[in-house]
């Protein structure tokens, strides 16, 4: 099993579910590939994205274009999930986000300055 940030966008996020809040936001797309050769269940996946220094969790949104990896990844495949958090700007260096497939496989850690360039 593997998983990368396949892209990482900026975007104003819509606040719509109870407890969300609208702004500035990062939309993160993850893929996850497959290279067994079964079946993999995914419906206990997480993803997080912690901001800052301080590493405040960023509260997760639903809009724009949000949408969670699917319940498994059959065996030699890849799935897609999208993921938006609101992160303002100014807390966007350094932003981590982790990836947790399942209890039988590594967290992955993504760690970086996703601040817009120039």
């Amino acid at each position: 099993m593997t998983a990368r940030l396949a892209k990482l966008e900026s975007v104003t996020g819509v606040a719509d579910l109870p407890g969300e809040v609208g702004g500035p936001a990062l939309r993160v797309t993850v893929e996850v590939t497959n290279a067994t050769d079964d079946d993999v269940d995914l419906t206990g996946a997480v993803v997080v994205l912690y901001q800052g220094e301080d590493r405040a969790p960023a509260i997760e949104l639903t809009k724009p274009g949000g949408s969670p990896l699917p319940a498994s990844v059959a065996a030699g495949k890849s799935v897609t999930g999208v993921y938006v958090f609101n992160v303002p700007v100014a807390e966007r260096n350094p932003v981590e986000v982790e990836v947790d497939l399942a209890a039988e496989v590594p967290v992955v850690v993504f760690r970086g300055d996703a601040r817009p360039i120039g």
